[in-house]
């Protein structure tokens, strides 16, 4: 073993060969013990031994962190494993090889694969260094960044085995071949929810009934799985008054937790869920929905995770509103009835009924709904109909202590009564128009003018009432003597006057009344300019006739006058006197007694 203080530093061998066979090798291999077959007398035994110096170098193998060696780390930082390899000696180490690549959840970043000596190759991971002399280190950087989704994971990175060379590692001791980083896990969520309005009953307006469809679409925003998603609608947030959404997954998920469901979500995957919600009328005189959703779950660890939803954006939070704009609208229809009290025939002092139904035709409840009759649209001369509540409608509007409330389709109904004046029945019809008024839910006044049959709208017509009246006239003729020479008796030259007693015995005013007579002579004097039914004027018309020879040979004068008079509408109405000194009493053509005045002589 010259040159050498040890023989562990000697690879020996050795031959052995028997020179009575001829030289024959009878043993060989390495050692420093020998085996020899079985020897006999005469053997000529030589064994030759060879020592080889065996060049030996102590690789120390380690595995550190670099960049400040902080464990744990989020998702996104960058890590550094540094990997050295000393050679402890003594001999230098030839053609060293190790392996070693990135490990899963981390990214290559700037600077993987840097080594101080040697060539390494990313995607084997394999390093090869041509020598290391005793007391020198090489040193191999492996840089990544870590994933999005690896929160809560432990990244290990592990050489798989020592290095190997041309030289003898005669131990392991010292290796340190294995390095764990701690991602810490930061689980987060995301719900977008919107929703769209349906016309269910497909009437052309927002109403009781009509749907709310939600869509709900919930986002894991963190860096780990989410286990068992689950969404509930939250009443303290819901201003709706008719069933609370219950929301059901439409789409997406996964079961990543083996408990046979799919409601867990991997990173930066999402599901959909769906809900629907059927309006009130409460929720249609709010003129809006509004409901946030809670998203609750657990990441692998269990610890709780949720999220409140946003309409547009899952990084938010803020309720989904619903707008609604429901059409407030009433519909007043007003009719009428004359009462001509016990004698049935039309009068000044007669009176019309009036009755009002106001419905309301929109879809949110409109408020303390009365009835008034504007005086810019009543024709009649007395005084306005007061319409009064009688029946229908509610209390809605809490505790305002009417009963005068319509919700969509109700109706409410009033009632007035009118007196006639003689000017009404004079003009033959009462025209007016009624409004029914209130307030929507917002406090905007809704109103609608009356129509005289239908509740539609645009149907807006006035109430007209006719008063239908007959004009009548009679005419009464009185004759009295005029002794005008005085003698007491009479004869040609003498005088008789008539006196006129003109009754309306209609129920229309008559105007331009006139008196004439057919007899040659009578004189007429005067005109009524006007005469109001019930009335008999016996002053403004008189006539005079101035008898005759003949008048004195008939021994009499008989005559009758006729009267005309003009009503509010239509043709004159006549009449033909009657003598009320007569008792006959022969019907005229109205029926009226029309017996001729005969002054006898």
């Amino acid at each position: 073993f010259a040159g050498t203080a040890s023989a562990a530093n000697y690879t020996t061998t050795y031959a052995c060969t028997n020179a009575l066979a001829g030289g024959t090798t009878i043993a060989s291999g390495s050692g420093t013990s020998i085996t020899t077959p079985a020897l006999v007398a005469g053997d000529n035994i030589t064994c030759t031994f060879t020592n080889t110096y065996r060049n030996t170098a102590n690789l120390v193998t380690t595995k550190t962190l670099g960049a400040g060696g902080v464990s744990p780390v989020n998702a996104g930082d960058t890590v550094t494993f540094l990997i050295t390899v000393n050679n402890a000696g003594p001999g230098t180490a030839r053609n060293v090889s190790l392996t070693d690549v990135l490990p899963a959840g981390l990214t290559a970043a700037a600077g993987n694969g840097a080594v101080t000596a040697g060539t390494y190759v990313p995607a084997t991971g394999v390093w090869t260094i041509p020598s290391i002399a005793p007391g020198v280190s090489r040193t191999l950087t492996l840089v990544g960044t870590v994933n999005a989704d690896q929160g809560g994971v432990t990244i290990t990175n592990t050489i798989p085995a020592a290095p190997t060379a041309d030289t003898t590692d005669p131990t392991t001791t010292g290796d340190d071949l294995t390095e764990t980083v701690v991602v810490t896990a930061a689980p987060a969520m995301g719900v977008v929810k919107t929703s769209v309005y349906s016309d269910l009953n497909a009437n052309g307006r927002q109403d009781a009934g009509d749907r709310i469809t939600y869509s709900y679409t919930v986002t894991n925003r963190g860096n780990t799985r989410l286990d068992d998603v689950v969404l509930t609608e939250q009443a303290a947030n819901f201003t709706g008054t008719g069933t609370l959404p219950a929301p059901v997954r439409t789409a997406g998920g996964a079961d990543l937790d083996g408990q046979a469901d799919a409601f867990d979500l991997a990173f930066g995957a999402s599901m959909t869920f769906s809900a629907t919600y059927t309006l009130t009328q409460a929720d249609v005189d709010a003129g809006s929905v509004s409901n946030q959703v809670l998203a609750d779950a657990t990441d692998p660890a269990g610890t709780p995770v949720s999220d409140r939803s946003h309409p547009t954006d899952p990084a938010a939070a803020a309720p989904t509103v619903t707008p609604l704009t429901p059409v407030s609208s009433l519909g007043t229809v007003k009719t009428s009835s004359v009462n001509t009290g016990a004698d049935s025939v039309l009068n000044a002092g007669d009176s019309i009924t009036y009755s009002y139904v106001v419905t309301n035709t929109g879809a949110t409840t409109v408020f303390n709904v009365a009835v008034t009759e504007p005086a810019a649209n009543f024709t009649g001369t007395g005084t306005d109909p007061v319409p009064a509540y009688v029946s229908g409608g509610g209390d809605y509007d809490t505790g305002a202590g009417t009963a005068t409330d319509l919700r969509p389709g109700e109706t409410v109904s009033f009632g007035a009564t009118y007196i006639l004046t003689q000017a009404d029945i004079d003009a033959g019809s009462v025209s007016n128009q009624a409004l029914g008024a209130g307030t929507n839910p917002g406090g905007q006044p809704v109103s609608d003018p009356s129509d005289d049959t239908s509740p539609n709208a645009g149907q807006n017509d006035p109430t007209v009432t006719p008063l239908v009246a007959t004009p009548r006239i009679e005419l009464e003729k009185a004759a009295s003597f005029v002794d005008v020479n005085g003698n007491g008796r009479a004869d040609a030259g003498d005088r008789i006057t008539y006196a006129f007693a003109v009754e309306n015995t209609g129920a229309v005013t008559l105007t331009n009344i006139s008196v004439t007579d057919p007899l040659v002579g009578v004189s007429v004097s005067g005109t009524i300019a006007s005469l109001a039914p019930g009335i008999t004027d016996s002053t403004s018309i008189t006539a005079s006739y101035t008898l005759t020879q003949d008048d004195m040979n008939a021994s009499r004068v008989t005559n009758q006058a006729t009267v005309s008079g003009t009503p509010p509408s239509g043709p004159p109405v006549t009449d033909q006197s009657d003598d009320p000194n007569d008792t006959t009493n022969i019907p005229d053509s109205n029926g009226d007694p029309g017996d001729p005045t005969v002054f006898r002589l």
